[in-house]
């Protein structure tokens, strides 16, 4: 059997799928956007009763994640 016939049926076409990575990195940068705004700048205007510590903990582990 030839080379040929083992191949999968989309074994020879690549893309570089350049348009799901931006869309996904656009989605979490979004959703980080939206995080930070949540703990700094909309709590401003409401009762800020959260723990500022939490609040850091919780942005670094967006942050870790958008970086990953």
């Amino acid at each position: 059997m030839s080379d040929a016939n083992n191949k999968l049926q989309f074994q020879g076409e690549k893309s570089p799928s350049i348009a799901p990575k931006v869309a996904i990195a656009s989605w979490y940068l979004f959703c980080v956007t939206v995080a930070v705004w949540m703990t700094s700048v909309a709590t401003e205007t409401v009762d800020r009763s959260g723990n500022a510590s939490r609040q850091a903990t919780l942005f670094a582990c967006a942050v870790v994640y958008i970086a990953r």
